[in-house]
């Protein structure tokens, strides 16, 4: 029930000395702030939310998947506790790293802000450990992504360019993801979630 929200732009963080952050603001149901965010700890390693925000999206699990930029890492973070339970930084996008979406195994979607040529689409287990590329040069600009519960289906959404939301789509999980589709031509998207009482998207 709690709502999690954070923003690209920084806040000064007086502790002592001023920080420039993204840190992440978390609500109880009521509406009442129940935390702020500036650093989050995982393990004996403390990560100052100092990087760019590029999103925070909910993992199978629960927890929640926190992606900054400068540096390019990935957090996961316990939602009951609020403390780390798994951290990487990212290389493998070959970009300033997008939010990051989750199908229901558990695995872990994140792209490049700057698609095209050799970035990729890069996929994690749900501790983060880095399991291989599910595409490789998507198109144009993006902020966002999505990844269908089932992980057959990547909705890569685009806000330069071609614009509109790319849809590679695989038979089964042991198969390759391939271009199949696509929506929105001319939509400029930067956010894309699922209504999770329709099932939309």
């Amino acid at each position: 029930g709690k709502v999690w929200t954070t923003s690209y732009y920084y806040t000064a963080w007086v502790a002592p000395d001023t920080v420039q952050t993204c840190p992440i603001f978390v609500f109880n149901p009521d509406g009442s702030l129940l935390n702020t965010l500036y650093t989050v700890t995982t393990g004996a390693v403390t990560d100052t939310l100092k990087g760019r925000n590029r999103g925070l999206s909910v993992a199978a699990d629960g927890d929640i998947l926190y992606v900054q930029s400068g540096p390019s890492r990935i957090l996961k973070i316990n939602y009951q506790t609020l403390q780390g339970a798994a951290r990487h930084d990212i290389t493998e996008v070959g970009s300033s790293p997008t939010k990051a979406a989750a199908s229901s195994d558990g695995t872990i979607y994140v792209g490049p802000v700057v698609g095209g040529g050799t970035t990729a689409i890069a996929t994690y287990d749900k501790d983060l450990n880095y399991l291989g590329n599910a595409v490789t040069g998507p198109a144009n600009i993006a902020r966002t992504m999505e990844v269908s519960p089932d992980g057959l289906s990547i909705y890569w959404t685009m806000f330069t360019g071609g614009m509109g939301i790319d849809i590679y789509t695989r038979p089964d999980e042991l198969s390759s993801f391939t271009l199949t589709d696509s929506l929105f031509r001319g939509m400029s998207i930067e956010t894309a979630a699922w209504n999770p009482a329709t099932g939309n998207l």
